[in-house]
């Protein structure tokens, strides 16, 4: 009675520390979500299974199910469905070499391995919590991108197939036991072990890469928006200048006019003035608020050339409580999606309509555009650009979430057949923590 209740006393602490490993393994890259517990009950459950030994599994079951699990506890994360396999799979990969490594060492002392494999898997997994600590002190805060899905296959593929290998190498060894069989499978236990750490170091690599690349992009936009902003500011002084020369002129004229009592050339005069429509300089925003109208006016100039409808309904103050930079990248990219959803789109009837309120603190901006209809979403179900340069695909949606979330914004977006809906909400607070741009 007493021996069995120390076992299962054992198992349960087994179970407890795989657990907290997994747990502190996906942290280190990824935020914890809230009421996840059930979750980790799960896996708790799985891993007192799988080490009280309940379940006789072959193993090859036991490393897929012990692989589908631990992608199921990346769910408790803030990771998409590629960053959950990956790293789920890495993580199984290791533990598993570390695992086939001590069975190596069982063996060469010529222990029943069998018989110690509560030990055997006690120590992997120990050692499997020391990775784990160290690789959360090199990696410290890191965030690990999406990676493009040819990246995801390629890196997926090395740790599984070195699973594959070091099993049949590892069987082949205990089933023609000779000192050297041993000694090198053993040795090419530890090569493959290598190699998957070198593979963890290149997921890292590439990872800060793309955050790299995906920085630079919203930088270069910061600089075009800022541009656009600049040569539209200037442009609009250059107006008021011309204008307030061109208007000195026709008051000295129509001053003359009154003092001599010429009426009729007075009238002559201001219906010719009013038919050349002389304040207007062919902007559609005109809310006083300098760079939203100059963004949306130098948009409005592209519209006009592509040949599509551009409605807007603008209620918005001379300033907004918001970085110029936010504002920037969050109108700049809506916008450019639209009008390249309707560039490219074969419809008739080609519209955007943008809607923008600020009410109470909070920014509303409702962005609709027509479309094709056409989606093309991989495997995922996300969509899939029809951009020639693949590599910016999704970054400018990406930049007007990161500038969003500085302000507890909101970004939605809904797709029919023939429109495109994008709702962004913007408060007044900004998050702690975020710099202003």
């Amino acid at each position: 009675m007493i021996p069995l209740l120390i076992e299962t006393i054992a198992d349960i602490s087994m179970a407890l520390l795989s657990t907290e490993v997994l747990k502190l393994y996906f942290g280190i890259f990824f935020k914890n979500k809230n009421k996840s517990i059930h979750i980790w009950l799960i896996y708790f459950l799985w891993q007192w299974i799988s080490t009280s030994g309940i379940l006789d599994l072959p193993i090859y079951l036991n490393i897929v199910l012990s692989i589908s699990i631990v992608f199921l506890a990346g769910f408790a994360f803030e990771c998409n469905i590629a960053q959950k396999f990956i790293m789920g799979v890495m993580y199984n990969s290791l533990w598993i070499l570390l695992e086939f490594i001590i069975g190596y060492i069982f063996i060469s002392f010529n222990w029943d391995y069998q018989k110690m494999d509560f030990w055997g898997s006690l120590i992997s997994k120990l050692i499997l919590f020391l990775l784990v600590k160290a690789l959360s002190r090199f990696f410290q805060n890191e965030s690990i991108s999406e990676l493009p899905r040819r990246y995801n296959i390629i890196l997926m593929l090395i740790p599984l197939g070195s699973i594959y290998v070091v099993y049949d190498m590892f069987t082949m060894s205990t089933a023609l036991y000779s000192g050297i069989n041993v000694m090198e499978t053993y040795a090419s236990t530890i090569v493959m072990l290598l190699i998957n750490v070198v593979i963890f170091h290149l997921i890292i690599t590439l990872s800060r890469k793309f955050e790299l690349e995906k920085k630079n992009y919203i930088y270069r936009q910061e600089i075009e928006y800022y541009t656009q902003y600049i040569k539209e500011k200037q442009s609009t002084i250059n107006s008021i200048r011309k204008l307030k020369h061109d208007l000195k002129n026709q008051l000295i004229y129509l001053d003359k006019l009154i003092k001599i009592k010429d009426y009729n050339k007075m009238s002559q005069f201001m219906k010719e003035f009013n038919a050349e429509n002389y304040f207007y300089n062919g902007n559609i925003a005109k809310t006083g608020n300098v760079l939203v109208d100059a963004i949306i006016n130098n948009k409005y100039t592209i519209t006009q050339k592509e040949n599509i409808d551009f409605k807007i309904q603008l209620d918005i103050p001379d300033s907004l409580p918001y970085s110029d930079v936010d504002l920037c990248l969050i109108l700049g990219n809506a916008l450019d999606n639209a009008i390249e959803a309707n560039a490219r789109s074969k419809i008739k009837d080609k519209y955007i309509s943008l809607f923008m309120k600020y009410d109470m603190g909070n920014l509303i901006i409702v962005l609709e555009n027509s479309f094709d209809g056409k989606i093309i979403r991989d495997q995922n179900g996300k969509i899939i650009t029809s951009k020639k340069e693949k590599s910016s695909h999704g970054m400018g949606i990406s930049s007007i979430k990161i500038s969003a979330e500085k302000y507890h914004g909101l970004v939605k977006n809904e797709i029919t057949d023939s429109k495109y809906v994008l709702k962004v909400v913007l408060y007044q607070e900004k998050l702690h923590g975020h710099s202003e741009s």
